[in-house]
């Protein structure tokens, strides 16, 4: 009994001595593991044009937004003096800015996403940021930061993201939860590194913070305007990628559209692949859109003919 009673205080002793071992090997394998989904996830991002695509707009706006706060905090600075009144009047732009938002986003968004499209829609905060930043550029007065900066979350809140979104349900929805994390957490907050890096090396000239502002705004927007016009070909590809890799494609009336528009441009074999592939889905009938882009294509005076047989076989395989 002597013995067991010894040998008791002992095992106590080595199993509090093995505790932080386990802890650290648990804690060790939930980094790995976590590291291992990031890099999938990046890798996965990098593999997809679409994808890859979003995840530099998405930096870049990110960047911006950074930017742009930086520089309504250096011309509200000069203006403000007291360090109390200086916090007040941020506070209430935010809450403001913040208010709009919400009215833009559930009033007009809803309409301008329908008209414009989501390549277009792409474009139109770049664009507003583009014209905040040179008047910010050119006539550094604490009003027009204010617009500037208030403008910016605006459309990034109520047009950029929602269409961001539209853009990302292309992606098979196995692949859209890594995607969009990746898009929404290392891009997005990369960028926001990226911009808050360099505010904070020109801080001390706002004039020159204001300039590459405006530099990174025109370089977005130029991102934005590249990215749009390769939108519908990369729609293309993508939805056609994941018909084959995958029986069911989630296709919405956008998508659908926009596949559909593209049988009357210059390359109509490849959505008649992708609506081929998606025949039949959600009672989705491809087969007189198919007829109609054949017989316009017969009936055009210079034809591909590798692209007629593409597209007759699509419809042959609808219609039989």
């Amino acid at each position: 009994p002597g013995r067991r009673a010894a040998s008791a205080p002992a095992a106590g002793v080595a199993t509090d001595a093995a505790e932080p071992a386990r802890h650290q090997a648990a804690t060790s394998g939930r980094w790995r593991l976590a590291w291992r989904g990031w890099a999938d996830g990046l890798a996965m991002t990098a593999r997809l044009p679409l994808a890859a695509a979003m995840a530099g707009l998405v930096a870049l706006g990110g960047a911006f937004a950074s930017l742009m706060f930086f520089a309504l905090g250096a011309a509200a600075h000069a203006h403000y003096v007291d360090a109390d009144a200086l916090a007040a009047f941020l506070a209430s732009s935010r809450a403001i800015v913040g208010v709009v938002a919400v009215v833009v986003q559930l009033v007009l968004a809803p309409r301008w996403l329908g008209r414009l499209g989501t390549g277009r829609a792409l474009q139109v905060a770049p664009a507003g940021a583009v014209l905040a930043a040179l008047a910010l550029a050119i006539d550094p007065l604490l009003a027009v930061a204010v617009v500037a900066q208030g403008q910016a979350k605006i459309l990034d809140a109520a047009v950029e993201t929602p269409a961001e979104k539209m853009a990302l349900a292309l992606l098979p929805e196995a692949q859209r939860g890594r995607v969009g994390a990746v898009i929404d957490g290392a891009a997005k907050r990369g960028g926001a590194m990226l911009g808050a890096g360099l505010a904070a090396l020109l801080v001390a000239t706002p004039r020159l913070l204001f300039l590459v502002t405006a530099v990174l705004a025109a370089g977005w927007w130029a991102w934005a305007v590249r990215l749009g016009r390769r939108l519908p070909a990369l729609a293309v590809a993508q939805v056609t990628t994941s018909a084959a890799a995958a029986p069911v494609v989630a296709a919405d009336r956008r998508t659908l559209g926009l596949l559909l528009r593209e049988l009357d441009g210059p390359a109509p074999d490849r959505a008649a692949a992708a609506l081929a592939a998606i025949h039949g889905q959600r009672g989705f009938d491809a087969g007189p859109a198919l007829v109609r882009a054949l017989a316009g294509l017969l009936e055009a005076p210079a034809t591909d003919p590798a692209m007629v047989l593409a597209l007759a076989s699509a419809a042959t395989t609808v219609l039989t």
